[in-house]
C-alpha cells in the first residue's frame, strides 16, 4: 500500500502505480490511498508565517492518519 499526501506525488511517483503488470525498476503499490493537503513548500512570507503553514499541515496530515488507520 502507498499512501500520497501530495497531489504531485500521486501523479509522478512510479510507486503509486496499480498496474503490477506493467514492467519496471521501481517498486509499485497494490493500493493506493490518496489525501489531498495544502503543500506548504508552495507558501511565501516570513519565515515565521511559513513555519505556521508546515506546523498546520503537520496537523492535518496527523489528524487523518489517525482518523483513516486507527
Amino acid at each position: 500500500m502507498a499512501v500520497t499526501v501530495c497531489d504531485r506525488a500521486k501523479q509522478a511517483c512510479p510507486i503509486c502505480s496499480t498496474r503490477l503488470e506493467l514492467p519496471s525498476k521501481s517498486p509499485k503499490a497494490r493500493e493506493v490511498i490518496h489525501r489531498s493537503f495544502e503543500d506548504p513548500a508552495q507558501s511565501s512570507g516570513s519565515k515565521e508565517e511559513q513555519l505556521k503553514l508546515f506546523r498546520r499541515a503537520r496537523d492535518e496530515i496527523r489528524e487523518w492518519i489517525i482518523q483513516t488507520f486507527e
